[in-house]
């Protein structure tokens, strides 16, 4: 009898959840930035705790808790590590370069930000890139095609002027395929130009087009629980510096 009990310990051990095809569902529960990184892994609750590197069509789709984002995780670039700043201020954890998706042979594409933010069902992707060309479009087409339960919102910075910011929705690639949306944000720089546009700008705009798809597109069950937040963190004109070392 001990030894029967001690074998359904270990397989209970073992036991871990898989995710079929398709994106995952998950709860996070928005925390006040005040003591986050002490509170953000006790209000995460993940829904696996191994690690997916590569996914092809049809395979199952694993997001590692590892892959969470935290005040520790490397980011690349000052417009991931802008995000980077609002996501942990706001308490919107991410998981920053989970996966990488097989477009076609030998081409693989890790999405920057796997959220839990969904859109008529479907998982929001937040992809920022330099050069959105007719090109790259390409291969988001690809990806849309091969996974369409994902929501993907590209993010370029090519605007002098930041109150130009804006969404365009449902725009067509080369082959008339549609990417969810391309938000038009500004440059980070601060050159002696008409308009100036440093990170604390830039992060501004990107809270204020991100309450705007929380407020009028998302259909989280939380959702009520981002507005309040984002609204919050503009009434209260915090910079969203999250305690990060980005730009």
């Amino acid at each position: 009898m001990p030894n029967g009990h001690h074998r359904h310990r270990k397989r209970k051990a073992h036991n871990h959840h898989k995710v079929t095809a398709g994106p995952v569902k998950e709860c996070i529960n928005l925390y006040n930035s005040t003591n986050a990184t002490a509170k953000m892994h006790r209000h995460v609750k993940s829904v696996v705790r191994n690690d997916t590197k590569i996914v092809h069509q049809g395979d199952n789709i694993v997001l590692s808790d590892g892959k969470i984002l935290n005040q520790t995780t490397e980011i690349k670039g000052q417009y991931e590590a802008a995000m980077k700043d609002v996501f942990l201020s706001l308490g919107i954890l991410p998981r920053y370069e989970a996966l990488k998706f097989e477009i076609k042979n030998n081409d693989l594409w890790p999405p920057d930000f796997i959220t839990s933010l969904f859109v008529n069902g479907k998982q929001v992707i937040f992809e920022p890139h330099s050069r959105i060309d007719e090109h790259y479009l390409a291969r988001m087409e690809i990806f849309k095609e091969k996974w369409p339960n994902f929501y993907l919102i590209l993010i370029k910075s090519k605007l002098d002027n930041p109150d130009m910011s804006h969404i365009d929705k449902n725009v067509s690639g080369p082959h008339g395929k549609y990417i969810d949306e391309l938000w038009n944000l500004p440059y980070i720089h601060t050159s002696k130009t008409e308009y100036q546009s440093d990170s604390k700008i830039w992060k501004k705009k990107f809270v204020e087009l991100l309450e705007d798809l929380v407020k009028n597109r998302a259909d989280n069950p939380a959702r009520e629980e981002y507005i309040k937040a984002l609204k919050g963190m503009r009434r209260d004109g915090r910079d969203f510096d999250a305690g990060t070392d980005s730009a």
